[in-house]
């Protein structure tokens, strides 16, 4: 399973329930399309000033559409890569023609995981969403490798301040310091990763003023 597929299980069953996040997951889904299209060589990141080869803090997109998508939920996605070719990676960063979420949405409803009408999907293979994060809990928890794969997601979900969210609520025993000592023992080094940590670090007070807290301090019914 791809991470933005990962991150979209994570994050559905929350969606229609949080005002002020949703332009958060648009940046964090954008990051994570981008990075399985590098994964698949459908594009690569270069300096944005050829004299610093060695500088990738903000590089340039490369789109070779030679290489198309491996899942059919990024089709639409792929097909308007190439308006961001030569554009820097913050340009590209939460803007929805990268946000591959209506095509994963519908072929995970085409699979079984979804339900409902397009506007209002909700989730109902609740054991698919349960081996993603027994799985990210495995890695927590050094109970398994911690793979680069691994690592970029964990370092997305971290940045956009939203571990309480996706994990604490769900894994009372994680913290969010102990997420967060956990990420940052296995950093990506990923440019990509680290453009979205810089886009969303002023973000923070928009979270708190979101009704993300209330959810996951909500008791259970």
């Amino acid at each position: 399973m791809l991470n933005i597929e990962k991150f979209l299980l994570l994050t559905a069953p929350h969606r229609s329930r949080i005002t002020g996040v949703e332009s958060l997951f648009v940046a964090a889904r954008t990051t994570l399309t981008l990075l399985e299209f590098e994964r698949t060589e459908t594009v690569q990141f270069v300096a944005a000033d050829a004299t610093k080869a060695w500088d990738l803090t903000n590089p340039l997109i490369r789109v070779d559409d030679s290489h198309t998508p491996s899942a059919v939920g990024l089709n639409e996605v792929f097909s308007n890569l190439s308006k961001f070719h030569n554009k820097q990676v913050s340009s590209a960063l939460g803007n929805k023609k990268l946000d591959p979420v209506k095509g994963i949405e519908k072929e995970f409803a085409r699979q079984g995981i979804l339900t409902g009408d397009s506007r209002h999907y909700r989730l109902v293979a609740t054991d698919a969403l349960e081996r993603v994060q027994d799985d990210l809990g495995l890695a927590l928890r050094g109970q398994r490798t911690v793979g680069q794969q691994d690592r970029i997601l964990l370092e997305v979900i971290e940045a956009i301040n939203a571990s309480k969210l996706l994990l604490g609520s769900q894994r009372p025993g994680w913290s969010m310091a102990e997420f967060s000592q956990h990420v940052h023992e296995y950093p990506s080094g990923d440019p990509v990763v680290d453009q979205l940590a810089k886009s969303t670090s002023s973000l923070t007070g928009l979270m708190e003023k979101s009704k993300m807290a209330a959810l996951s301090e909500r008791p259970a019914a």
